[in-house]
């Protein structure tokens, strides 16, 4: 039985916020190197590849509502688009801060196709305790 509940990778948050996926084009070749092995061993991810997938995840998820809190109601596209900017530089710092954003997308795939994994994520989901959001300048 797959997961109901489908996480967001990077190229899915960078979707819904409508940025464009620069930060992916730097991996793609890296993340798609591995379609020629078996599906088993694209999915094998350890506990301590999942807990940094938390909390990176975590902290793109916090950048994420932060982004979309500053821009609800907003008319004005340069603001946007400026707040835009700023955002996808914070989901990559937060993301570098505990793996390769090849890493990343991979392990959110993996997470998404197998169920167990998607319950091991959810239970250390629950008991991981948010990161703060990384600073950029």
């Amino acid at each position: 039985m797959k997961p109901v509940f489908k996480l967001p990778t990077l190229a899915l948050l960078s979707a819904l916020l409508g940025f464009p996926l620069p930060i992916l084009a730097a991996t793609a070749p890296a993340a798609s190197s591995n379609s020629a092995l078996p599906a088993a061993s694209q999915t094998r991810v350890n506990d301590a590849q999942l807990s940094r997938f938390v909390t990176a995840y975590q902290a793109v998820s916090q950048i994420r509502k932060q982004w979309m809190i500053e821009t609800h109601g907003l008319k004005d596209e340069s603001k946007i688009a400026a707040l835009k900017k700023q955002a996808e530089k914070k989901m990559k710092a937060a993301i570098l801060e505990y793996l390769k954003l090849g890493e990343y997308v991979r392990i959110g795939k993996a997470v998404n196709a197998d169920p167990k994994l998607h319950a091991r994520f959810m239970e250390m989901r629950e008991t991981a305790a948010l990161p703060p959001i990384p600073a950029t300048g």
